[in-house]
């Protein structure tokens, strides 16, 4: 092309100011410059791989959605605050009226945040600089396009009320102090509508904060906010160059299968455990995994390693009885199902309820039945605080030798080791998962609902106990139904017998059941219309989650 052509110079610089209006990638590599990790000179803002994966994230739910809203569980040192800094200043910066708020933990971060706006706005090329009426250590104001800074610390629950932002950045959201007037106020300034912006950010602070309980919410696919997890790995530059007398520890190598590291990655991640001073720390800071992100100092009752390593293994066992464990749904609550056949977990299965929807207890009965009648199921366990409705439907409909109540603070089979059924269940779900020849859902769901609860502990008379179900809850932000459904399958021993005698015995009971002219269908609407309006209890929509 002939750069001496004015036309075609003009349609080269039309060109090149419509992809740095509209990309955003582009613009950073062109328009904007960092300091550099090791050496702290400037450089020009190229993605690394997390940001890589952190824009498209973005991009797609904006795309789909029109929005953003994001919460980013992330590790040290991967540029998520930077990218957020960078783009929020790339849409003030070329469009009018956009007002941007940043918010962090502590006084320090923010003004280190808005340290990375400044120096966008002092070395960007003089013809892309907006001009300024307002520049001072807590504002920025750009005159001609009617767009604004402005930035905050959490410590006043109060801060950023009575403003129209469009777009907020919250920087180490799970360090913030009284987050109950931030969510009804700086929060609640950001309407839903397109082009509007919310990004979170943090490293983990433990179980029960806001940030925590978001990220809960967000990964059980519940609210708006979308939760995007960068594992440390991904990073290029975490590794290490291995010496020559470099040997695995069997605990790496298990991870190297798991993750697909390589030798030099395992060595960094050895090197970082020995200079943090202990390995929760390392998996708080550098997660690998969701539940690793939230791991405390304290101990799980079930070691999320071998939970990880049961996500991973393909073990079937086929010839053992089905059993299914149901925790029935409390108010507002979800009815979660567990299929255990033998050394498998074979599907965790739930029931929601969803708006104004409604399922009365002979419906959640119904799904069960169908389960029972379809699927060769040899026993089903369910939790009677919340499902003796359930249980009395069933065994109306002749399957009282199949289901069978469970009371959590029943005796149990060993009195002298154990508080309650509820200690011995927990205890088995957990020998069963340490014996590692098991296999369960991959699923960070069931990861995080087996990691929340607490080890054992033994009480005055030096029985094993569980800790009390309602601290669990405030700790976690919900109830761990996923492992109470779990744990049920191990409430009694379940015999295993041939495929041949099994599917006689359940061919003779559904025919107890459904009599010589009746269908299991309309034995269940009779049912239903018997104890329509007399069944106690919460009402649900079903879905089904594989």
């Amino acid at each position: 092309m002939n750069q001496g052509n004015p036309n075609q110079k003009k349609q080269i610089l039309l060109a090149v100011h419509n992809r740095l209006q509209e990309e955003f990638p582009y613009f950073t590599r062109h328009a904007l410059v960092i300091t550099d990790k090791e050496g702290g000179e400037l450089k020009p803002f190229i993605f690394n791989s997390a940001q890589e994966i952190l824009h498209y994230e973005i991009e797609e739910q904006k795309r789909t959605t029109g929005k953003v809203r994001i919460i980013i569980l992330k590790g040290r040192q991967q540029g998520c605050s930077t990218y957020v800094a960078g783009r929020f200043y790339w849409i003030v910066t070329r469009n009018k009226g956009k007002f941007c708020f940043i918010l962090s933990h502590e006084a320090s971060t923010t003004e280190k945040l808005y340290g990375i706006v400044n120096r966008f706005q002092e070395n960007i090329h003089p013809t892309m600089k907006p001009r300024t009426n307002v520049h001072n250590r807590r504002q920025m104001a750009f005159e001609d396009i009617g767009s604004e800074y402005a930035l905050g610390t959490a410590g006043n629950e109060k801060v950023g009320r009575g403003g129209t932002l469009q777009l907020f950045h919250g920087s180490e959201v799970a360090f913030w102090e009284k987050t109950d007037g931030i969510e009804t106020g700086v929060l609640q300034s950001i309407a839903r509508l397109p082009n509007t912006e919310i990004i979170l950010e943090s490293t983990a602070n433990g179980f029960g904060n806001m940030f925590h309980r978001k990220c809960m919410a967000a990964l059980a696919g519940k609210g708006e906010y979308k939760l995007v997890f960068i594992q440390w790995f991904l990073q290029k530059e975490y590794r290490a160059i291995t010496p020559t007398d470099f040997i695995l520890e069997p605990d790496e190598a298990k991870l190297k299968v798991q993750f697909g590291l390589d030798n030099e990655q395992i060595y960094w991640r050895r090197l970082m455990i020995e200079e943090l001073g202990s390995l929760w720390k390392f998996r708080q800071e550098y997660p690998m995994t969701v539940q690793d992100a939230f791991v405390t100092s304290g101990s799980s009752l079930i070691d999320p390693d071998y939970t990880l390593a049961a996500r991973k293994s393909k073990i079937e066992d086929n010839d053992a009885p089905l059993i299914l464990g149901v925790d029935p749904a409390r108010t507002g609550d979800r009815c979660v199902i567990a299929r255990r056949r033998g050394r498998q977990i074979k599907r965790v299965q739930f029931v929601e309820p969803q708006g104004d929807g409604k399922i009365r207890q002979t419906q959640v009965a119904a799904i069960l039945a169908n389960i029972i009648d379809n699927e060769d199921v040899a026993k089903c366990f369910i939790d009677v605080a919340h499902g003796y409705g359930v249980i009395d439907i069933l065994h109306s409909l002749g399957y009282k030798g199949i289901v069978q109540g469970v009371h959590f603070n029943e005796k149990t089979a060993e009195p002298n080791r154990y508080q309650n059924k509820r200690a011995e269940i927990h205890l088995s779900l957990r020998d069963w998962i340490h014996s590692e020849a098991v296999s369960i859902p991959d699923s960070e769901n069931i990861q995080m609902d087996f990691s929340v609860i607490p080890d054992y502990e033994e009480n005055m008379s030096g029985l094993i106990k569980i800790v009390d179900k309602k601290k669990i809850v405030k700790l976690y932000g919900r109830s761990p139904d996923i492992t109470d459904a779990c744990m049920l399958t191990f409430a009694y021993p379940v015999r295993r017998m041939s495929v041949r005698i099994r599917k006689a015995i359940a061919n003779k009971q559904q025919l107890k059941r459904v009599g010589k002219n009746q269908s299991p269908l309309s034995t269940m609407n009779r049912v239903r219309n018997r104890n329509r309006g007399r069944q106690e209890g919460t009402v649900y929509k079903v879905s089904y989650n594989n």
